[in-house]
């Protein structure tokens, strides 16, 4: 089943034109030694590694670099696509950049748009033709995009400028925590777990048990009977699956998810990272520490509580720096999450999904 996207509701009917008749021009960034770059400096920069883990769909604050500024630097507004990755997912993601004369690194292909368009909005449409970017992939172990191929991609572009900036109004009401440069909406309602009007708990008092560690088993060709095997690997930064989709070796039955769980990864360069499971028959694998929720919280709040800025701080600080970096069950268990009434979490969880129409289930 698939949940109809507010977006395709909303622009679904619009014409559809080829992002190559929409641009001005396009090209590619210029690379530069990521050894130089710097937390502040003269010259603001972006390289590709860190281009959709710390930015969202627009940008407006970056580290800096010692290189030359005459290298290749953003316009406000430039459409910026990665050009290579390890996983196709990761091709299918486009941010567009409100902030000039960023230097931008060699692996990242600019667009730069004509006249009269929203930014903003054309990188949202972009996204969500995930099929069409697909289909611009080349590549066997690394990935590549096409520059060419993106060109040929259609996407609705509403005729009023109007009706494009309401919906760039809609999408800002969103949890901005991931996009540098915008503080986050969950804080700006509900505050901090140490200033809030609201309740502040730890995780362990709104979960049913201590976190539950995962399946130790190898994966094996999918079994719709036994269900789909989440690893740590299927899950990206935004809480998404991939499309590799595997069953366990061995099945048990108290490693079967049910909706509303939340997944946590506990081990590696994403440890911290979340997945709330809609639906379908899956369980989860070692590296993974599962909570199931009381009555208390709503999934889907906890889920974007995961997401704020206070998070990725509790994370960057909790984890063990060593060969890997890891957070357990027992320190998952005392993070602190604030508890507003169930009304207040309803009405933020609604305004979260109006926001995120771009997601699909399967």
């Amino acid at each position: 089943m698939v949940n109809q996207s507010q977006f395709i509701e909303r622009y679904g009917n619009s014409p559809k034109q080829c992002i190559g008749d929409i641009a001005k021009e396009w090209s590619k960034g210029q690379p530069f030694k990521k050894d130089n770059i710097i937390e502040s400096g003269s010259t603001p920069c972006i390289h590709y590694g860190e281009l959709f883990t710390k930015y969202g769909p627009y940008i407006d604050d970056v580290c800096s670099t010692t290189n030359d500024a005459a290298m290749k630097v953003s316009q406000v507004g430039d459409i910026l696509f990665p050009a290579s990755d390890v996983t196709p997912n990761g091709l299918t993601r486009c941010s567009a950049i409100m902030r000039s004369g960023v230097l931008l690194g060699g692996d990242i292909i600019i667009l730069r748009l004509r006249e009269g368009l929203s930014p903003e909005y054309t990188s949202y449409a972009i996204c969500m033709q995930k099929q069409q970017l697909l289909e611009c992939i080349t590549g066997s172990v690394i990935k590549h995009l096409s520059a060419k191929s993106i060109l040929n991609v259609k996407v609705p572009i509403p005729a009023n400028r109007k009706d494009q900036d309401a919906f760039v109004a809609i999408m800002r009401q969103a949890d901005k925590s991931k996009f540098a440069g915008f503080k986050s909406q969950f804080i700006a309602r509900f505050g901090t777990t140490d200033c809030s009007p609201f309740h502040v708990k730890s995780l362990r008092e709104i979960s049913l048990s201590s976190g539950e560690y995962g399946a130790n088993t190898p994966a094996t060709k999918y079994n719709s009977e036994v269900g789909r095997y989440i690893r740590i690997t299927d899950i990206d930064e935004f809480g998404n699956l991939n499309n590799d989709i595997v069953s366990p070796e061995v099945a048990e039955d108290k490693y079967l998810l049910q909706k509303g769980d939340l997944l946590f990864a506990r081990t590696g360069a994403t440890v911290g990272k979340t997945y709330l499971h809609k639906e379908g028959k899956a369980l989860y694998a070692g590296y993974l520490i599962k909570y199931r929720f009381t009555d208390a919280v709503l999934p889907d709040f906890v889920f974007a509580y995961t997401h704020s800025q206070e998070y990725y701080k509790w994370v960057e600080l909790t984890q063990k720096v060593g060969a890997q970096p890891n957070i357990s069950a027992k320190q998952y268990d005392g993070l602190k999450i604030i508890v507003p009434p169930i009304e207040e979490q309803k009405s933020f969880v609604a305004l979260m999904h109006q926001a995120d129409k771009s997601k699909y289930l399967n």
